[in-house]
C-alpha cells in the first residue's frame, strides 16, 4: 500500500479550494477543472488583444505620415538639420528616417556633424579599508609559506614537451 501525498491549493480562475496529489503537481497554474483552464485562457487571450490595441503607433501611418511631408523633410535635412532631430519631429527611430532618404535618393551626409561622443564611465574599484587589511595579511602569509622552485630545463625535458604539442589529438 502506498501513501499518497495531497496538498491544498486554490483555483487561478474561480479560487476554489481542491486537494492535489504532489505527483501531479507541474509548474504553471493550477486549475480545478478544464472548464477553469479554458475560461482562464480566454481571459489572458483578451487581455493581451487589449494590450496589443493600447500600443499607438502604427507603421503603416506613420510611413504615410512621412511620406506625406517627404518636400518637408528632404528641406529640413538639406538645411543642416541633424536627422535626429527630424526623426524626433516625426516620432521615429534615426534609422527609419536614414532608411527614408535614402528610399528617396538622398545621399546621406556622412561626417557633417561629427560622430556623437560616447560616455564611458569608467568602473574604479572601491576598497574597503577591512578588504585591504585582509589582502595585505594572505599576501604575507602565502610570501611565508609558498617556496619558489627552480626548475631547470633538460633536453629530455623538451623533448616530451614537443612529443605532446606534435600528437594527432593534440597538434
Amino acid at each position: 500500500m502506498t501513501k499518497v501525498t495531497e496538498i491544498l491549493v486554490h483555483c487561478w480562475n474561480c479560487g476554489e479550494v481542491f486537494y492535489i496529489e504532489i505527483a501531479n503537481v507541474t509548474a504553471g497554474r493550477l486549475f480545478c477543472s478544464d472548464k477553469c483552464r479554458d475560461d482562464n485562457l480566454k481571459k489572458e487571450i483578451e487581455a493581451e488583444k487589449k494590450r496589443n490595441e493600447a500600443i499607438p503607433m502604427n507603421t503603416k501611418l506613420v510611413g504615410r505620415a512621412i511620406q506625406a511631408d517627404k518636400a518637408s523633410i528632404i528641406a529640413l535635412y538639406e538645411s543642416d538639420t541633424r536627422i535626429l532631430d527630424i526623426a524626433k519631429r516625426y516620432g521615429v527611430a534615426e534609422s527609419t528616417m536614414y532608411r527614408q532618404l535614402k528610399q528617396w535618393g538622398i545621399p546621406i551626409k556622412r561626417g557633417v556633424y561629427g560622430h556623437r561622443k560616447r560616455i564611458v564611465k569608467k568602473f574604479k574599484l572601491k576598497k574597503n579599508p577591512e578588504l585591504i587589511a585582509k589582502m595585505k595579511v594572505n599576501s604575507r602569509v602565502n610570501r611565508e609559506h609558498i617556496k619558489q622552485v627552480d626548475f631547470v630545463r633538460t633536453s629530455e625535458d623538451q623533448r616530451l614537451v614537443s612529443n605532446i604539442i606534435n600528437h594527432r589529438i593534440i597538434g
